[in-house]
């Protein structure tokens, strides 16, 4: 029999007819389990509603284990005892409260005794035990809610910290950004079109960004949140993009993500796609290094004008070359084929990168 919150444990000894006793219970309605000893009462008595004890069956019992049961209930807790007591003069009632002082809670009835009185006295016992677990269950409530909330508020200053770290970042970004900008700019309508572009190309790689939590950024997302606003809605005719599944972290999503940008924005103002029938393919793929996984980025144009190689170093080719470097340990290499523009990224991956080393179809 499974023990519950609402079962009564009865122990009494074997000679002690409490067959009318156990039929009041049943017609009642009243779990009950009958223990063997002393022992296997206190092992039960955790998860049960009260103990029914006749006062024959505590003769010349060792009650230590009952009683240091007793000693260590919680604060909530108060295990009741309804004793069954033969009818006797009233003057033993004084001994009596003495000898079971230390049990504690416990209520006496006279055995045998009245069917209303004893189903009465027993379901109030119950229904008083009932109120203890209900008292538990609030405790322990409080204590998760008040658990919760302390997690919560450390999450919350946790979040804020980020918050602060990710808006001085995102500044320092954007005043970069418009420091680069100025020295590349020959006319103030330059400048304006361009630092405009790179802050939209930012806020498009942010975007992918709290699409999971700002923790990690599909790669293949932030190739095309770079093209699709620059080159339009249909370029993938123009734009082929290849890899298997793989996201990276937020600290290597924001540089790539603007060098995709410039990428784009060279391909769109003198490589491929700046004239008919010209296209790029953008492809990665996961390679096994001594110390760890290593990301390779090919961007490839194809079909656009010749390409002569560059007299000074704008700002997409120092971004590629210096920002990479710096904020994402890459090796890039950019070859100035008559074909078209070639640019090759080597990039080490956290441990924790996910990805599927399988390309879509």
């Amino acid at each position: 029999m499974t023990i519950t919150e609402d079962t009564l444990l009865v122990l009494a000894p074997p000679d002690m007819d409490l067959t009318q006793s156990e039929y009041l219970l049943d017609r009642n309605g009243v779990r009950h389990y009958r223990c063997e000893d002393v022992a296997e009462l206190v092992a039960l008595a955790s998860m049960a509603g009260g103990a029914m004890i006749s006062e024959a069956s505590l003769s010349g019992m060792d009650l230590s284990g009952l009683l240091r049961m007793l000693e260590g209930q919680p604060p909530w807790s108060d295990f009741p005892f309804l004793m069954l007591i033969e009818r006797a003069d009233s003057a033993d009632d004084h001994d009596r409260l003495e000898r079971y002082a230390k049990l504690g809670n416990v209520t006496f009835v006279e055995h045998p005794s009245l069917p209303l009185s004893f189903v009465g006295n027993v379901k109030t016992m119950l229904a008083g035990r009932q109120r203890q677990y209900h008292a538990r269950r609030q405790v322990e409530t409080m204590a998760r809610t008040d658990l919760d909330l302390a997690v919560g508020q450390e999450r919350q200053r946790l979040l804020v910290r980020e918050l602060h770290h990710r808006v001085k970042n995102t500044l320092a970004t954007v005043q970069a950004l418009m420091s680069s900008t100025a020295r590349s700019s020959l006319t103030v309508e330059e400048f304006r079109h361009t630092l405009l572009g790179r802050i939209s190309a930012l806020a498009h790689v942010h975007e992918v960004l709290t699409e999971d939590k700002w923790q990690e950024a599909p790669l293949r997302a932030l190739f095309t949140s770079q093209l699709e606003p620059e080159a339009g809605p249909d370029f993938k005719g123009e734009a082929k993009i290849d890899g298997p599944d793989i996201k990276v972290p937020s600290h290597l999503a924001v540089p790539l993500g603007m060098a995709i940008h410039e990428l784009t924005i060279n391909a769109l103002r003198y490589g491929a796609l700046s004239q008919p029938g010209g296209s790029v393919s953008a492809s990665w793929k996961v390679e096994a290094a001594p110390e760890r996984m290593m990301l390779r980025i090919e961007w490839q144009e194809q079909g656009g004008p010749p390409l002569p190689v560059p007299r000074r170093r704008g700002f997409g080719t120092q971004f590629l070359e210096r920002v990479l470097r710096q904020q994402a340990a890459a090796d890039v290499e950019l070859n100035y084929h008559p074909a078209g523009l070639q640019v090759i990224i080597h990039m080490p991956l956290p441990e924790r990168t996910h990805f599927h080393l399988f390309s879509e179809a």
